[in-house]
C-alpha cells in the first residue's frame, strides 16, 4: 500500500510541475511586447512647402527628427488628417518624412522598432504657419511670383547634385540669409545633416542619397524655435 501511495504522490507532483510549466508558458505568450518608447517632441522640426509641378501645385509637410528624436533604429509613422507616411529612423535617432498637408494640420507621430511591432504612445504636433516665422526658401521650380511663396521667399536657391561614386549627393545653397541653420534629411534613409550659411549666404554639405531620393530642407532658428517654409528636393540621376 505504501508503495502505491508513494507512486500516486509522485504522479501528483509530476502533474503539478507540468501544470506550472504550462501556465508559465501561457503567461509569457500573453505578456504584451515591450513598448519601444516615445518620440522626443523637442527634437522635431516641422514645416510646409509649396511645390510647383506639371500637374499643379502641391502642399507638403516636411518633418525632420534631429539626433535622439527616437530611441534608435526603427520606423516613424506620421499621420495627417489625409495621409500617412512611414519614415526610417537610423541608429542616431534621426529621420525625415514628407506627406501631403498644410499649415494648421494636426499630425500624430508614433515609433516602432520593426514593421510589425507595436507602436509607441502617440505625440501630436500642429503644423505652424511658416509665413509667421522666418524668411524662407523656395523649392526648385517654384516661381518667385507664386503667391504661396511671396510672403516668405528670398532670392536664394537650394539644389541637390546627382549621387557621386560614394553614394553622396551635394546639397548647395546660395543667396540665402547669413548665419541661418539648415536641417537636411533624406526621407528614404533617415539620415539628417546640418549646414549653416557662411558670410556670403551660401552652404554646401553632402548627404547619403540615391537617384530620385526625396530630400527635405528646413531652416530653423534654435533661439526662437521658429522654422521657415521648407524646400523639397529630388536627387537627380547621374
Amino acid at each position: 500500500m505504501s508503495s502505491r501511495r508513494t507512486l500516486r504522490t509522485a504522479w501528483r507532483n509530476a502533474l503539478s510541475v507540468a501544470m506550472l510549466v504550462l501556465l508559465g508558458f501561457e503567461g509569457c505568450d500573453a505578456d504584451p511586447m515591450p513598448s519601444p518608447g516615445i518620440v522626443n517632441g523637442l527634437k522635431l522640426i516641422v514645416s510646409t512647402s509649396h511645390v510647383s509641378r506639371p500637374g499643379g501645385p502641391l502642399d507638403l509637410i516636411g518633418v525632420i527628427g534631429l539626433p535622439m528624436a527616437t530611441g534608435g533604429s526603427g520606423i516613424v509613422v506620421v499621420r495627417s488628417p489625409f495621409a500617412t507616411s512611414e519614415a526610417t529612423a537610423n541608429g542616431s535617432g534621426t529621420f525625415a518624412a514628407l506627406l501631403p498637408g498644410a499649415s494648421g494640420d494636426v499630425l500624430t507621430i508614433t515609433y516602432k522598432t520593426t514593421e510589425t511591432g507595436p507602436e509607441s504612445a502617440p505625440i501630436t504636433v500642429t503644423v505652424s504657419d511658416p509665413s509667421k516665422g522666418m524668411a524662407g526658401i523656395r523649392s526648385p521650380g517654384a516661381p518667385a511670383t507664386d503667391p504661396a511663396d511671396a510672403a516668405t521667399s528670398t532670392d536664394g536657391a537650394i539644389t541637390a547634385s546627382a549621387p557621386d561614386g560614394q553614394g553622396k549627393s551635394t546639397i548647395t545653397g546660395s543667396k540665402l540669409v547669413v548665419g541661418q541653420i539648415f536641417e537636411i534629411g533624406n526621407t528614404r534613409t533617415g539620415e539628417v545633416v546640418e549646414a549653416t550659411t557662411d558670410m556670403t549666404g551660401a552652404f554646401s554639405v553632402t548627404i547619403g542619397a540615391a537617384a530620385n531620393d526625396s530630400i527635405v530642407v528646413i531652416v530653423r532658428d534654435p533661439t526662437n524655435n521658429l522654422t521657415s517654409e521648407s524646400a523639397t528636393l529630388s536627387v537627380p540621376a547621374m
